[in-house]
């Protein structure tokens, strides 16, 4: 087989690719404040004491300080992965608490395993520190594959929130009057002889822009016009739906289509800047 053979190259982007290690830092400092964000004060004291949801709270706490800081981060973040694996299946389904089996909190378990795979704490981060003043090598380097695997996750929720939309009452756009009428309007309906037709239009629209995006995010010269397409519409949901930390957590997720290395000299250049303009 050709070195530069197509199946050769997706092997090497897939599983042989080495980058900065900063986006790994950058996501996990980020899911580790959108996992509190969402789930840590239902594990408090006013919420009950069984030994299930203390031990839940102290994964979601000490875990999660550790992983932010960046202190043992190997351990840190395989506990927090643990911890969150364990709200989404044993909390969400076992349980039955519906917020904790939702796809918002599925989006934040995979994120949270993401950064347990990945070398996130050899940058922005206390393990780097300590390696440093031991005048260790702490280059800022690590495998991409972790990076792959959230890519995809995003753009599989993509191409199958999508692809669930095609049933008939989404996309005859049904149930986008639906969402309308219950969070803007009220139990009248709109005497407007434009709004069905709107809204099915908003329905098609939302269809095409989840599966145009669960692909054309990995093409890079499309990568930030995507992205950009892709912040207005979840700003748009945010605006509109009760969708919790999702879009927050999508936009997070959108740098695991970029360049790391790319992201690591931006952020030179940023820090160049700003110790230019003190100066």
């Amino acid at each position: 087989m050709s070195s530069s053979s197509p199946l050769d190259r997706l092997w090497t982007w897939l599983l042989d690719a080495e980058g900065s290690t900063r986006t790994y830092a950058i996501l996990r400092v980020g899911t580790v404040c959108l996992c509190w964000s969402e789930w840590a004060e239902g594990f408090t004291g006013p919420h009950g004491y069984g030994l299930d949801r203390v031990l839940t709270g102290l994964g979601l706490q000490v875990f999660g300080f550790l992983t932010f800081i960046g202190l043992y981060t190997r351990f840190a973040s395989a506990g927090f992965a643990a911890t969150a694996l364990g709200i989404y299946y044993y909390w969400g389904h076992d349980k039955g608490v519906e917020a904790y089996a939702h796809h918002h909190s599925w989006l934040l378990t995979a994120l949270s395993v993401g950064v347990a795979l990945a070398p996130s704490g050899r940058s922005y981060s206390v393990d780097r520190w300590l390696a440093l003043r031991r005048s260790a090598a702490a280059e800022e380097r690590g495998p991409l594959w972790p990076l792959r695997l959230i890519a995809f996750q995003l753009s599989a929720i993509y191409f199958w929130g999508a692809y669930d939309k095609l049933q008939p009452g989404f996309r005859s756009g049904v149930r986008m009057q639906h969402h309308f009428m219950r969070y803007f309007w009220g139990s009248d309906y709109p005497s407007w002889p434009w709004f069905p037709a709107a809204a099915q239009a908003a329905a098609i629209g939302t269809i095409g822009i989840e599966f145009a995006l669960s692909v054309l995010l990995f093409v890079p010269r499309l990568q930030l016009p995507c992205i950009l397409v892709a912040v207005i519409f979840h700003w748009g949901l945010y605006q509109c739906l009760p969708v919790g930390p999702f879009s927050l957590a999508m936009f997070l997720g959108f740098l695991a289509f970029l360049d790391p290395d790319r992201v690591h000299r931006m952020i030179d250049r940023l820090s160049a800047s700003a110790a230019r303009g003190e100066a």
